[in-house]
């Protein structure tokens, strides 16, 4: 990392060989450095100052640009703050892969928000792609519009994540100046500012987090934990039913079928439903379980909610039929 910070440092002062550039270049594209870089541009543009030095090397290549922006040939001593925005310019037209990196980080497309207040309960639902998240108290979330497409979260506060899997379209969280990556997995993400660590915990699955200027790869049962105040990081080992992060599966006006294929996919498990009648498995029902809620309990409910017997036939797989022996036909 110290390498591409003094590449970096001779490309703003024109000093890089085109040996260097292409060792520059080729590291901007990798998705590891995206945060690195991303606070490198914010902070020489915040920092920039008057800067009446231009190498011969870097004037050539400004004076293409702006030939090429038809803004003719300039004269006058440039802004480092202005070489700085042409230089962010070549690398953006030189390396594709980085385009859709600066529109991601800097883009004015709107995000839909979505917000807990302290002292009310965590909020349940679904994004456009069909992941799953649990908001928790004081907490905001916000995901852009197109994002089926761009699956690029800010959060902060609190949540719990259940992510559709999709390697096409990388799921990005961003928290306290960290970014998540993952494409399909299990986990949550707290990071309010009243405290000093922000923390990831994985069920399943794995994520690598930028922070910075590193990145750590999280698999199951394991939790990073990032100081704000030193930027330091540790993992933990831990079974993550231990952070009480599960999401507890929660039903409103959902036909039986849908809520039996739900349960299945969250206990792993098998319900045979062919004896119910068609009408009652497209019967809309409001139910919610709470976490840490059983296989058999979540069972339990559908079955007195509907009048149903229920057959265990092993732990994970249970045959539904009417208690009045009214069979489908």
């Amino acid at each position: 990392m110290d390498e591409l910070h003094l590449l970096w440092q001779k490309h703003l002062d024109g000093t890089l060989s085109p040996e260097e550039a292409d060792v520059l270049l080729k590291a901007v594209q990798r998705p590891e450095n995206e945060l690195w870089f991303s606070r490198l541009l914010k902070a020489e543009w915040e920092n920039a100052v008057p800067d009446t030095s231009s190498p011969a090397y870097n004037s050539r290549v400004l004076e293409k640009i702006r030939k090429g922006a038809g803004m003719g040939t300039s004269r006058k001593p440039v802004r480092k703050a202005y070489r700085f925005a042409i230089a962010a310019s070549i690398l953006v037209m030189l390396t594709a892969g980085l385009s859709y990196f600066f529109i991601s980080h800097y883009h004015t497309e709107n995000f839909v928000r979505i917000e807990v207040a302290e002292g009310e309960p965590e909020s349940i639902f679904l994004l456009p792609d069909s992941s799953r998240v649990a908001l928790r108290e004081a907490s905001v979330l916000e995901y852009r519009e197109n994002f089926i497409t761009d699956r690029e979260i800010r959060l902060q506060g609190e949540a719990y994540f259940e992510v559709k899997h999709d390697t096409r379209h990388p799921f990005y969280v961003n928290f306290d100046g960290n970014r998540l990556l993952v494409t399909g997995t299990k986990f949550l993400v707290s990071s309010f500012k009243k405290d000093t660590v922000s923390r990831v915990d994985v069920e399943e699955g794995s994520v690598r987090v930028y922070h910075h200027e590193n990145s750590t790869d999280l698999v199951k049962n394991t939790r990073l934990l990032i100081n704000r105040n030193n930027g330091m990081a540790r993992i933990e080992h831990r079974k993550f039913n231990d952070t009480n992060g599960e999401i507890p599966l929660d039903f409103r006006g959902v036909p039986l079928e849908k809520v039996i294929g739900r349960i299945q996919e969250h206990y792993h498990a098998r319900i045979h439903t062919g004896a119910i009648p068609e009408s009652v498995m497209k019967t809309r029902i409001t139910l919610t379980y709470p976490r840490q809620t059983s296989f058999g309990e979540a069972i339990e409910g559908i079955t007195v909610l509907l009048e149903l017997k229920a057959d265990f036939t092993d732990e994970h797989t249970v045959v539904l039929k009417p208690q009045t022996g009214d069979a489908k036909h």
